[in-house]
């Protein structure tokens, strides 16, 4: 599996989010995701930060993920005074818990075989840190039992899967803190919630969903909205 990361950093409650992807669809993705610049002339960084006028769009490039039933996303919210990356850690354990119950209900373990490979979007220092703390942090939990590998530092204005992770993990920020999106902004977190089978994007389950459960599933420790699907 393929989990990219990103993060938005910007506010009181700070979110940590990713979208996982078999490793067969990266490279379908990033297809998709040329020929959509091409067709739409957008050739910036597609990101929650660049959301203008041109945000309809920008709504095509997320129903890459949101038409794809091989992948889902997953994000955690930590506060100001949390580790960064003890909150990453948490972050890649909990979706591996995901896959571990997954395969455990079929019956089928070719998953946890392969490798768990994790992308974050940071410039190469920062991501050398974050990986050697997270290794480190693994290497004192026995029960994590997926190879995991972590890629070269990712640019999001290039890979079209940690583009769509910003996408929506700035859109998740906006609504776990409460913030006023504009217009455009706006366009986007109605088309997400309403892709989302109209589950808001604030939603936090009351236990570890199942891997597919939902398609966008977060985890509040302060403020869990309990809704069913």
């Amino acid at each position: 599996m393929f989990l990219s990361i990103d993060e938005s950093f910007n506010s009181k409650k700070m979110v940590l989010g990713g979208i996982v992807s078999p490793i067969s669809s990266i490279p379908k993705y990033e297809k998709h995701f040329a020929a959509l610049r091409i067709e739409k002339k957008i050739f910036g960084e597609v990101k929650w930060t660049n959301i203008d006028q041109y945000s309809k769009r920008y709504t095509e490039f997320l129903d890459i993920f949101l038409n794809d039933p091989n992948s889902t996303y997953h994000s955690i919210c930590y506060s100001q005074n949390a580790k960064k990356y003890h909150a990453a850690y948490t972050l890649i354990r909990t979706v591996t818990w995901k896959i571990e119950n997954y395969c455990r209900r079929r019956n089928d373990f070719s998953l946890l075989k392969e490798p768990f490979y994790v992308l974050f979007d940071n410039d190469e220092e920062k991501g050398r840190i974050g990986t050697k703390e997270i290794k480190k942090i693994k290497e004192g939990d026995r029960n994590f039992k997926i190879p995991l590998d972590f890629c070269n530092q990712g640019a999001s204005h290039v890979i079209g899967h940690l583009q769509l992770t910003d996408l929506l993990t700035g859109a998740i920020s906006y609504r776990v803190n409460n913030l006023t999106p504009n217009k455009n902004q706006k366009l986007i977190i109605d088309h997400i919630i309403k892709k989302n089978e109209g589950i808001d994007l604030n939603f936090s389950a009351d236990k570890l969903p199942g891997l597919y459960e939902y398609k966008i599933q977060m985890f509040n420790p302060d403020n869990k909205i309990h809704q069913n699907k």
